[in-house]
């Protein structure tokens, strides 16, 4: 599971800038919780390189790399804050492309997570969402989809994959799509 080093990382990083660029009325701990699921899992399972869907500021991806991973994200709209880090400024539908598609295959990721993208508020889009996951899924990586803030665009059965819930302890689960 999860080291309390681990979760003291993403704490800090989440309370260092947490004002200026989020809504203060957002609940900041149940977000943290969120993350440290996602750590878990990525420290259970000893994923070394991730990509981020929607990965905004790029909190999360400097949590990663300060723990020794590779990581990337993929945000349309916000700069990273640190320009170190290695994020593609496009929307998740770019991997539909074979030319970005081919970017990222190169990468070797085994991982990719995101939190609240794959909703309706988000994706708009039923089809083009499951296109972008069954083409993530070509990456043969896992793919952990946080849901905490509303439902996911797609229904369970139109995954066509393997996949299981997980536990947050909150109430709320992570879905862990595998290959």
């Amino acid at each position: 599971m999860v080291t309390e080093k681990e979760v003291l990382k993403a704490k800090d990083y989440f309370e260092k800038e947490w004002k200026i660029h989020v809504d203060e009325a957002f609940d900041k701990t149940y977000s943290l919780r969120n993350w440290t699921v996602i750590l878990g899992v990525i420290n259970s399972y000893r994923y070394k390189n991730i990509l981020q869907i929607g990965s905004g500021p790029g909190y999360f991806l400097s949590v990663l790399n300060d723990l020794g991973k590779r990581c990337a994200g993929i945000e349309p709209f916000v700069r990273a804050v640190d320009s170190s880090l290695t994020v593609y400024r496009c929307q998740v539908q770019e991997v539909l492309k074979p030319e970005f598609f081919a970017e990222l295959k190169k990468q070797r990721f085994d991982a990719v997570v995101s939190h609240d993208v794959f909703t309706e508020s988000i994706m708009f889009d039923k089809k083009v969402s499951l296109d972008v996951l069954h083409q993530l899924k070509r990456l043969h990586s896992a793919i952990l989809l946080g849901f905490t803030n509303e439902q996911p665009i797609f229904e369970e059965n139109d995954l066509k994959c393997e996949y299981q819930y997980l536990d947050d302890g909150y109430g709320k689960e992570q879905l862990l799509i595998t290959l």
